[in-house]
């Protein structure tokens, strides 16, 4: 190889490189617009709207059962978080891109 090919193999190099690193869908952090209470679904951009399927609901995002103590009484309450329509949330997109984080609404 040439000295001055030098320049064009690495930018050949870089180029592959990024390409290979953006085709393994790495964990990225999205925004999105809640479409649909039930079935849950979830609007990225115009392309993309996400089902149930391919989401994961932390509790900040979601109804729960939680223990409390009151007055030294424990007792099982619900805790009502779920999602509202038109809710905007951020989200985590999983390493490979199939699943997504519903972290919280914003």
């Amino acid at each position: 190889i040439k000295e001055m090919d030098m320049p064009n193999l690495v930018e050949i190099i870089k180029k592959v490189s990024m390409s290979a690193f953006n085709e393994s869908k790495p964990t990225s952090i999205l925004y999105g617009t809640v479409e649909s209470e039930s079935p849950l679904r979830i609007r990225v951009d115009q392309k993309l709207t996400l089902t149930e399927t391919f989401l994961v609901l932390s509790n900040l995002v979601k109804d729960y059962e939680a223990n409390i103590t009151v007055d030294g009484i424990t007792q099982k309450c619900v805790i009502h978080n779920s999602l509202k329509k038109n809710e905007t949330v951020i989200l985590i997109r999983y390493q490979g891109g199939q699943k997504y984080l519903v972290l919280d609404r914003m």
